[in-house]
């Protein structure tokens, strides 16, 4: 039996094997015959020695047979990659055509709002005069610090 691991989960397990002086499998297989163990009720120190692998984990093994061999079968095995792929780019259509077809005031709203600026200062704070100037002119100011 081969597993594939995450890149993360495969150097956690080489680094805990390096540690106890142990090969990386040695280690993996006793991990998971605990976390079996526990899933099985198997009591803390209970042996799970004396049977093959397949005694051990039995009841954790099963199959599925989707009919492959009836025209009216799902065929759940078959391309199962090329079907998961399949699916990934259909969802991302989807996500990419729900936002081409929102409004930028749908896509801003929550973001936006109005402010009376008399709300905060008696006779208001004027923040609307001159914006065109003040934001050419906080422009200048980040180009000269080198952030434009």
């Amino acid at each position: 039996m081969q597993i594939d691991l995450s890149p993360e989960v495969a150097t956690a397990l080489v680094r805990e094997a390096e540690r106890q002086g142990r090969t990386p499998d040695d280690v993996g297989s006793e991990i998971i015959r605990r976390a079996l163990a526990v899933a099985a009720d198997i009591e803390p120190g209970e042996s799970t020695e004396g049977g093959s692998l397949f005694d051990f984990l039995g009841d954790f093994i099963g199959c599925l047979h989707s009919g492959s061999g009836d025209p009216e079968s799902l065929r759940l095995s078959e391309d199962t990659g090329e079907k998961f792929t399949a699916l990934l780019v259909q969802d991302q259509r989807r996500i990419e055509r729900e936002r081409m077809e929102t409004t930028m005031a749908q896509f801003l709203e929550g973001y936006i709002g109005v402010f009376d600026s008399r709300d905060d200062q008696p006779g208001g704070a004027r923040m609307s005069d001159d914006t065109g100037r003040k934001f050419a002119e906080g422009m200048m100011r980040k180009r000269q610090q080198g952030h434009l």
